[in-house]
């Protein structure tokens, strides 16, 4: 019988917010879940009213009151947006601000992206996406990274397609051979109309093509041994989950895959019985103990929508326009059945303090 936790957690000193700063991109990607509209291509068809929102969010980023933070922009095509660089050079010299990740598609010249080689604490999580391939990511990766070492993280997206395969085996070695850090995602299944799961944020519906995945017993028997060498260095941990292969969980559940083989912190946990103990987050996940139904949770989680509101990412709750420090590290009850890690980019959402409500 599971033991029932009392508390669990560490004290995170710092607020993530996760900017969606544009519903404009330039790829259709037939797997994308991203709730960004029709307004693929065409910046110009982007919403009037939301085009300026972005000086009055980073006006409330930059308040000194607001305390440390990570700052993670999505899109869309976040470099489609006219406002990005000036967004990232005074996050850049904001002392609040511990980093910027940007989610792109890194089709921008590289011209566009040098604009960024000076601005130490802003990194590209560059998404390879087989459909719109060409050896131009590449060379920008490499590029840019000898310009500044680990300025862009490939995220490579592994398709169930076997004309992409060449492509994507040339980039994992790629990576692997110049000490390129990077991330493997495997894709999971899209349903047409799905409404955005934010607490509280009205998105648009995905109006994506309907994407299923099951990857077929020739995708494993050429890359599960090429994974399986590199998922360590993605995940930049010697952790494996006993009993499974890497094939057989990724058949099972893809996005849970990607959350338990991600081990994270060692969390102090306390039970009921009086007893303590270590525990890491991905073990929470693949051992079902994240459910903190009712708990009193210091969660730091932000979200950002197209109007500029932002709102505490598990419970919708607004923030006040001159939100400080101690609103945001305020506890609040979670009101969700199952803690969702959701891994690379709400890295630190399972460490955050909970405690029993008695």
């Amino acid at each position: 019988m599971k033991k029932r936790i009392d508390q669990i957690g560490i004290d995170v000193a710092r607020s993530t917010f996760l900017w969606n700063l544009i519903d404009v991109c330039n790829y259709k990607c037939t797997y994308c879940n991203a709730p960004h509209g029709e307004n693929y291509n065409d910046f110009k068809k982007f919403d009037n009213n939301k085009k300026n929102v972005w000086k009055n969010v980073l006006t409330r980023l930059s308040m000194r009151r607001v305390g440390k933070f990570c700052l993670d922009v999505l899109g869309g095509e976040p470099t489609m947006h006219p406002g990005l660089e000036a967004i990232c050079k005074e996050m850049d010299v904001n002392v609040n601000c511990e980093k910027v990740d940007v989610y792109t598609n890194l089709s921008k010249s590289s011209n566009y992206f040098s604009n960024y080689k000076n601005m130490s604490k802003i990194r590209f999580i560059a998404a390879y996406h087989p459909q719109y391939y060409n050896h131009k990511f590449i060379d920008k990766t490499l590029k840019l990274n000898t310009t500044r070492p680990g300025m862009v993280v490939p995220s490579i997206n592994m398709s169930t397609k076997p004309e992409h395969w060449d492509q994507m085996e040339e980039l994992i070695h790629y990576c692997s051979d110049n000490d390129v850090k990077f991330r493997i995602n495997f894709l999971h299944s899209v349903d047409k109309g799905t409404e955005g799961d934010i607490p509280g944020v009205k998105t648009k519906k995905n109006v994506g093509i309907e994407w299923t995945t099951g990857y077929p017993s020739n995708f494993w028997s050429r890359f599960e041994d090429l994974i399986n060498k590199n998922w360590r260095s993605l995940t930049n941990t010697n952790y494996t989950k006993p009993g499974k292969s890497i094939k057989e969980y990724i058949d099972q559940d893809s996005v849970r895959t990607r959350n338990t083989y991600i081990p994270g912190d060692k969390l102090p946990v306390e039970y009921s019985d009086g007893s303590s103990d270590y525990i890491h987050e991905g073990d929470l996940v693949a051992d079902n103990l994240n459910m903190f139904k009712g708990y009193k949770c210091k969660t730091r989680l932000y979200y950002i929508d197209l109007d500029g509101q932002i709102v505490n990412y598990c419970t919708g709750e607004p923030v006040s326009v001159y939100m400080n420090e101690e609103e945001l590290s305020k506890c609040r009850v979670c009101p969700h059945d199952f803690c969702d890690r959701r891994a690379f980019i709400y890295e630190d959402k399972t460490k955050y303090y909970r405690e029993r409500t008695r």
